[in-house]
């Protein structure tokens, strides 16, 4: 198992990724993931003046797996 966060303040973004792997034998492994990127927007919208709270809304994710074999003759 892994996971990672990252946060970019430039963009005021936050990155998730988790991993699960699983290893059979030597050279041959499962990979089962999870990603997703959240950015910081204002909570209440432009129209009202004044410091406004921000909240991180997901803007994007996405699941994968992967397995690879190793053949040997």
């Amino acid at each position: 198992m892994r996971g990672i966060l990252e946060y970019n303040s430039y963009r005021k973004q936050l990155l998730t990724d988790l991993l699960a792997s699983f290893t059979y034998i030597p050279g041959t492994v499962v990979h089962c993931g999870y990603g997703s990127l959240d950015a910081r927007i204002p909570a209440d919208g432009a129209e009202n003046p004044g410091p406004r709270p921000e909240r991180l809304r997901e803007q994007k994710r996405a699941f994968f797996a992967k397995a690879s074999y190793l053949w040997r003759l």
